[in-house]
């Protein structure tokens, strides 16, 4: 968990247009992780999810490693597709992005796939 100190300073970075831009721009990052997330979440292999989504292992390998970031939207919806969630690509301010940063938790890194409503 984020101390007070911490998270002050986070807080304060976000005022910074550099910073902002800087960190927003680090989609990739995140997207990683994500797919890592799920993907483990899912107890799936990498080679799995790539016979799933008719890709290469080294495919999905690449997804997975942080310092990639060049997704296409056609990707992430065939990822969100195979892991039965819901794809969200907005605009938003970046008060958003840094609420969504310091409440971050696994459940939000993963999301189960919500049950239908009977």
């Amino acid at each position: 968990m984020i101390g007070v100190k911490e998270e002050q300073l986070w807080l304060n970075s976000f005022g910074d247009e550099d910073f902002r831009r800087e960190f927003s721009a680090d989609v990739g990052t995140g997207l990683a992780f994500q797919i890592r997330a799920l993907r483990e979440k899912h107890g799936w292999t990498q080679e799995q999810l790539a016979e799933y989504i008719g890709k290469q292992q080294e495919t999905i390998s690449q997804w997975e490693n942080p310092a990639y970031g060049n997704y296409t939207l056609n990707t992430l919806r065939n990822l969100a597709a195979a892991f039965d969630v819901a794809l969200m690509v907005k605009f938003a301010p970046f008060s958003e992005l840094r609420d969504w940063v310091l409440n971050l938790t696994p459940e939000k890194l993963a999301p189960l796939k919500s049950k239908p409503k009977q």
